[in-house]
């Protein structure tokens, strides 16, 4: 029950906070995760299933180096491409003396997760799920503490070099591998 309160408290607390435009922390290309444009990288996982073949079928992980171990093909790069451009990068490695007309599908089945920290009852790190957004991450997080700027948040998108402070509209995206840091108000 007392979790019930919590979530509910949260909500709230989320309904109450402006609605901004973010020219400065505007969605990035790993946000496209239902698409083949999602860039992969450390800590996602990765579906892959041949046509007619299934011994060239599992789930990989995306190692903290960018690669991907396959079967027949070993060690491949993956990090920082598209779903898109590794599956067909596989193919051609397949075709290349292995298949005749390899057709492979691949998914994202895992994505790297996300990360929220400061004035939030819970920071840390936690999954991602598709179409997160900044009220869902501070819900999972169970909601700002009572010393929390709910106006401001400093937010650290994938791979950019420094965050940004940006409006905090409960509406706005996170990425996979976002970093949130949910500010502290001067009293």
């Amino acid at each position: 029950m007392i979790g019930i309160v919590k979530i509910a408290s949260a909500l709230l607390l989320m309904a109450a906070l402006p609605v901004t435009a973010f020219a400065e922390a505007a969605p990035t290309p790993a946000m496209g995760v239902a698409s083949g444009d999602y860039v992969l990288d450390a800590g996602d996982r990765i579906r892959l299933s041949l046509y007619g073949d299934d011994s060239f079928k599992g789930e990989f992980a995306v190692s903290d180096n960018g690669t991907v171990s396959l079967p027949l093909i070993g060690t491949q790069p993956a990090g920082g491409m598209t779903v898109s451009a590794f599956r067909a990068a596989i193919e051609a490695k397949l075709a290349d003396g292995y298949y005749r007309d390899p057709r492979l599908s691949a998914e994202v089945v895992n994505f790297r997760p996300f990360y929220i920290l400061g004035e939030v009852n819970k920071p840390g790190q936690y999954p991602y799920v598709t179409g997160m957004t900044l009220g869902q991450a501070v819900a999972i997080a169970e909601g700002y503490t009572i010393a929390a700027r709910k106006g401001t948040i400093a937010i650290r998108r994938a791979k950019a070099q420094a965050e940004v402070k940006v409006s905090a509209n409960p509406a706005m995206p996170i990425g996979p591998g976002d970093t949130v840091r949910v500010l502290e108000r001067i009293f």
